[in-house]
């Protein structure tokens, strides 16, 4: 049989070395490890607050990332309506 035909994903396959299981990789789970709610309950990521990300979001155009978020958030009743 061929190397390179049939049976299962090719060597290269997998997560990266740096994230053996699934999930964010190391060096985004920091950005979030930098996540922190304020005294009058905004939400500030790194330098950023939460309403200054959410106006850069090009709403209509979202990235798959973007809608898998999204999923996830609505899946854990974290959307505003």
């Amino acid at each position: 049989m061929n190397q390179g035909q049939g049976g299962g994903p090719p060597e290269h396959a997998g997560p990266p070395d740096d994230n053996p299981g699934r999930g964010p990789p190391k060096h985004v789970q920091e950005k979030f490890k930098r996540a922190k709610r304020n005294d009058d309950g905004s939400i500030t990521v790194g330098d950023d607050s939460l309403q200054e990300l959410e106006q850069r979001i090009d709403w209509d155009n979202l990235s798959p990332f973007e809608e898998f978020v999204l999923a996830i958030l609505d899946k854990h009743d974290l959307l505003d309506e």
